[in-house]
């Protein structure tokens, strides 16, 4: 299976522009903040929802049995969701994951990804913009107003640049980025963010008919910023 996955995806590596880097994005690279951690007060917000039962259709096919609380469990043993993250990430560490990340971007030696995000919008408004989606999404409360619609009217503003190619660079840097940040001390975190991205991806392939189950947010292949022949190593 993975073998074929890999082959679907080979033909979009055509005319990729390579760096002879380590695979560290140095130029757009945000020293490293850490921040405290303890228990945010979460709220409902515009997305928070629509992203539990988006969870939910894509994970179990049901909306019954699945903890709505937006508090996550201190247990660590317990599952953790998306829509928890925010308690236990606080504002603080989501915007300086975003800074990093649109960092890389905007400093990306792939000149065909960053002018995507050059020519339509600043570094400091994709900061914010982001940061409020996922804060929205995470039970921060209401940050993004419009909530998923909104999301759809931008991307397709932007559909030419919504491909797979493009999906995988973004997957890659933000790999990378969460490689680099601070997530707390709730050994949860990073897998929850990972399953976030992924569970919306896919919902862009649909959306932007590209076949996103090739990209990888966790191990090797499409996606890892380690691997050669990725966009991020030469």
């Amino acid at each position: 299976e993975d073998k074929g996955r890999e082959e679907r995806f080979n033909k979009y590596l055509q005319g990729v522009t390579k760096s002879s880097g380590s695979g560290q994005a140095a130029e757009g690279e945000e020293k490293k903040e850490y921040f405290s951690n303890g228990m945010w007060p979460a709220s409902h917000g515009y997305l928070t929802e629509t992203n539990m039962l988006q969870w939910c259709e894509e994970h179990l096919g049901s909306f019954e049995g699945v903890d709505d609380e937006l508090i996550a469990d201190s247990d660590y043993t317990q599952p953790l969701y998306a829509w928890q993250l925010f308690s236990v990430l606080g504002e603080g560490r989501i915007n300086a994951i975003l800074r990093r990340f649109y960092g890389h971007v905007f400093a990306d030696h792939n000149l065909w990804f960053r002018d995507a995000f050059v020519s339509t919008t600043t570094k400091e408004h994709a900061i914010a913009n982001q940061a409020a989606l996922w804060i929205d999404a995470f039970g921060g409360g209401k940050r993004y107003k419009g909530g998923f619609h909104r999301v759809s009217k931008l991307h397709a503003l932007v559909k030419e640049h919504i491909t797979l190619r493009a999906a995988c660079r973004w997957m890659e840097l933000i790999r990378l980025t969460l490689d680099q940040s601070d997530l707390g001390k709730d050994p949860r975190v990073r897998e929850v963010i990972d399953d976030f991205i992924e569970t919306h991806m896919r919902k862009y392939g649909k959306q932007f008919d590209f076949d996103a189950s090739v990209l990888r947010m966790r191990g090797s292949g499409p996606g890892c910023p380690y691997d050669e022949g990725s966009f991020q190593m030469g």
